[in-house]
């Protein structure tokens, strides 16, 4: 098994989607913490108060307002284009034939692959959380809630396993790589969307959105807000359940399919 995630690995990070991925993982936090620091010895003002008495400036804020764009539609979108190179693109290009002839079974293929996506999840996630840090502590000072920092970004690992589950899926449906995107985001847009929807609904008095809130994917795929001191443990057992669903619904497919 171990030969096997390597392996897996190796390949992984040959793919340009993948090192577009980390790419923008650096790039994120820079673009944040320069913003950030300019602001912070800017005379800006908001509701007639300097903009500095207002927010608060630092590396671990820098840290968490870049976790928080990264969670935004860009690198969802990545997490679903590597995961679907990994698996529908290898069936279209016969690669996936080809592992499957050797001895190796399907089950240990996809926990590989699992396994590689998730551990460059994490390497993305690790810069991201070193670059805003190190520049933003250099520029803004070390002051700030840095053990809400590093509880984002743990719980973030979690909450890519479950975006790598609904794309690992979607592969085993599309041949595509493009399609597994296309739809991944589509699912990822129309859930958001729903689940903000309620929220607005529960704000304004609506009663009962709350029920139908617990059961999106969304609610588990925001489980990362707990740094910000949000109660999420019904988001992470949210998060549990799909995460498995979708895993077995593609271990499934994936014993079932008759690979070209």
């Amino acid at each position: 098994m171990k030969n096997l995630i390597q392996a897996e690995w190796r390949v992984l990070t040959k793919r340009s989607a993948a090192r577009g991925l980390l790419l923008v993982s650096a790039l994120v936090p820079v673009l944040v913490t320069v913003v950030l620091g300019l602001a912070s010895g800017s005379e800006m003002e908001f509701n007639g108060r300097p903009i500095r008495e207002v927010f608060s400036f630092s590396g671990p804020h820098a840290a968490t307002l870049s976790l928080r764009v990264r969670h935004a539609l860009i690198l969802p979108m990545f997490v679903l284009f590597v995961t679907g190179a990994s698996v529908a693109s290898e069936r279209a290009n016969h690669m996936l034939r080809e592992r499957l002839v050797r001895a190796v079974s399907r089950d240990a293929l996809l926990v590989a692959k699992v396994l590689a996506l998730l551990g460059l999840c994490s390497l993305s996630l690790a810069i991201n959380a070193l670059v805003a840090l190190s520049l933003g502590t250099v520029w803004m000072g070390a002051e700030g809630p840095w053990s809400s920092v590093f509880l984002g970004h743990f719980v973030s690992v979690w909450t890519d396993l479950g975006l790598i589950a609904l794309g690992v899926f979607l592969s085993t449906i599309f041949r595509s790589g493009a399609m597994v995107v296309v739809s991944g985001l589509l699912i990822f847009l129309f859930d958001q969307a729903l689940n903000a929807g309620l929220s607005l609904l529960g704000f304004i008095g609506v009663g009962g959105t709350d029920a139908y809130q617990m059961f999106l994917p969304s609610t588990g795929w925001n489980a990362w807000v707990v740094m910000l001191g949000e109660e999420v443990w019904f988001s992470i057992l949210n998060l549990i359940l799909w995460t498995i669903g979708l895993l077995f619904l593609a271990r499934h497919r994936l014993t079932k399919m008759d690979v070209p």
